[in-house]
């Protein structure tokens, strides 16, 4: 007698058993298997309704242990589920680093020309470019101003607190407008910006944690005058001889050389320490005459302009506009803190505005690959490329950040 061959079943026609051309068969109905795609799913071997036995999910590890996110299947526990030594069922605190950016002002006599030869004085065009751009990243970034000379009074030309006028904080645009002169106020004084951008800079460093971004936009029509503080000559400082008293390497005489190589110094120093603070020096109306020196200035700061100038020059209140909020642009960081470290540091999902990004390196960002890398080990996070960008449009920048045990 001749016998079909693939005949299964035994009924004789051939056809083999239809249940073991199913891709989730099983044989022996009762026994358990941790899911292969799902690692919170435990499956039970049962029949499918249709005479066949398959595996299916049979049991939730995060609803078995109380609805924890980080619950995995392990049939060697009763409930043949677990949660993993060492895992946190909750997503760690997400910290917004913001940069800290103090505006150094010049607020001396000659800011009451009109920018560009216009009727707008310098000093209004400033004022206004600072209260637009106030409103727009106030809740973004950490703004505060220092002016020099501080006072209107004559015989205060060249003093500068050492107190910013508006330290730098978050939503403070109310306060940036208060403490600064109004657009339509008749500023006055010398030019001593050395002591402004030298106090400016000692109270960042003495307020701001180290390894928090930080920077300074310096801005300037004209030429120093803090190594004129002991002469008349107009500047009104002879009666602040001890306030505005000689710094090393000033020549009070020339008032050039010595003073700017000694900001030049003062700027590079900033950008080459450990905890680097850049310098943006924006010009206003500079004369040809001075162009080296605020040139210097803008090199030595780390962050100069690439086209025409290394400072960025302007000489209108549109100019002046595009400048500063091109530099805040770029000033906007994509960096967040961790509030606790993860259990399997390659096992986190980071998301923003509900897309997933995947883990990259600092050198995949930068060549603006999309993802995030550690910038800090476990505790700090750079987002990168359409990432990056997603955050920062954002109204409060902030990011999903979920930690996973190692398989989940």
């Amino acid at each position: 007698m001749l016998f079909r061959s693939g005949d299964g079943d035994g009924d004789g026609d051939g056809d083999g058993d239809p249940c073991l051309l199913l891709p989730d068969y099983c044989a022996a109905a009762g026994t358990v298997q941790c899911s292969a795609t799902d690692d919170a799913a435990v499956q039970t071997c049962q029949d499918n309704g249709g005479g066949c036995n398959t595996w299916q999910d049979t049991s939730d590890c995060v609803a078995v242990e109380n609805n924890n996110t980080f619950a995995v299947c392990n049939l060697s526990e009763a409930d043949n589920c677990e949660v993993p030594s060492g895992c946190s069922s909750e997503q760690p605190t997400v910290n917004y680093v913001p940069p800290t950016v103090m505006f150094v002002l010049d607020k001396s006599g000659s800011m009451q020309s009109g920018i560009g030869g216009g009727s707008t004085p310098r000093w209004e065009a400033l004022y206004n470019v600072v209260d637009n751009l106030g409103q727009q990243f106030e809740a973004t970034m950490q703004l505060g101003a220092d002016l020099y000379p501080t006072s209107n009074d004559a015989s205060l030309r060249c003093i500068v607190d050492t107190v910013p006028e508006v330290p730098p904080a978050l939503n403070n645009h109310s306060a940036l407008v208060a403490g600064i002169p109004a657009a339509n106020f008749a500023v006055n004084g010398a030019t001593p910006g050395e002591t402004g951008y030298r106090n400016a800079s000692t109270w960042l460093r003495a307020n701001v944690a180290v390894g928090d971004p930080k920077a300074i936009i310096f801005t300037m029509d004209g030429a120093l005058s803090d190594g004129r503080c002991l002469e008349d000559g107009g500047f009104g400082c002879t009666l602040q001889a001890i306030a505005c008293g000689p710094l090393p390497g000033h020549d009070f005489v020339s008032n050039t050389d010595n003073e700017v190589s000694t900001l030049t110094s003062a700027i590079s120093d900033n950008f080459t320490d450990a905890d680097s603070i850049p310098t943006f020096v924006v010009g206003i109306d500079v004369e040809s005459t001075f162009a080296a020196d605020m040139n210097a200035y803008a090199n030595a700061g780390g962050v100069p302009n690439t086209g025409g100038t290394s400072y960025y020059g302007t000489a209108s209140q549109a100019q002046l506009q595009t400048e500063l909020q091109g530099i805040l642009d770029g000033l906007a960081t994509c960096d967040i803190g961790l509030g606790t470290a993860p259990p399997f540091p390659d096992d986190v999902d980071v998301q923003v505005g509900g897309v997933p990004y995947q883990q990259i390196t600092g050198a995949d960002c930068a060549l603006d690959v999309d993802g995030w890398y550690y910038s800090t080990p476990n505790t700090g996070v750079t987002l990168c490329g359409a990432a990056c960008d997603a955050f920062k449009a954002l109204a409060t920048p902030t990011a999903d950040v979920t930690y996973y045990c190692q398989g989940g």
